[in-house]
């Protein structure tokens, strides 16, 4: 496996898991204040690498990453969220329901592969290329 697949495929993982753990944290009664802090903790994570690499890029280059970088895991908690809300209106609405159920995969194909040319445009960045 090269530095390049192992890299983008850590980004993905560490973008959908993001996704997961804001669906299990951020829902209540605090949902944008959990929803920010969990936002300002993977930015802060997004500008520290960024930083360690500030010689490979310009500004406005680790700027786009790091708006990308924020961007994955939000193509990952909208593709969640629309799978979650098709569920219950496929009950409720079993025509139309059902209709928006069969797209859940499709949403989170989606997501996946959204997710997957991010993390390696960020991958190539990362490793100068």
């Amino acid at each position: 496996m090269s530095a390049h697949a192992a890299l983008a495929g850590a980004i993905q993982v560490a973008s959908l898991s993001t996704a997961v753990i804001w669906r299990t944290v951020a829902p209540g009664p605090n949902f944008a204040p959990r929803t920010a802090a969990l936002l300002g903790t993977v930015a802060a994570a997004w500008v520290a690498l960024l930083v360690t690499r500030r010689h490979f890029m310009t500004w406005s280059s680790a700027l786009r990453m790091l708006g990308l970088g924020l961007l994955l895991p939000m193509i990952w908690i909208v593709a969640i969220v629309l799978c979650e809300v098709s569920v219950p209106f496929a009950i409720t609405a079993p025509i139309f329901g059902l209709v928006f159920l069969a797209f859940c995969p499709l949403y989170l194909w989606g997501a996946f592969v959204g997710g997957l040319r991010g993390s390696q445009s960020i991958a190539a960045r990362l490793l100068g290329r």
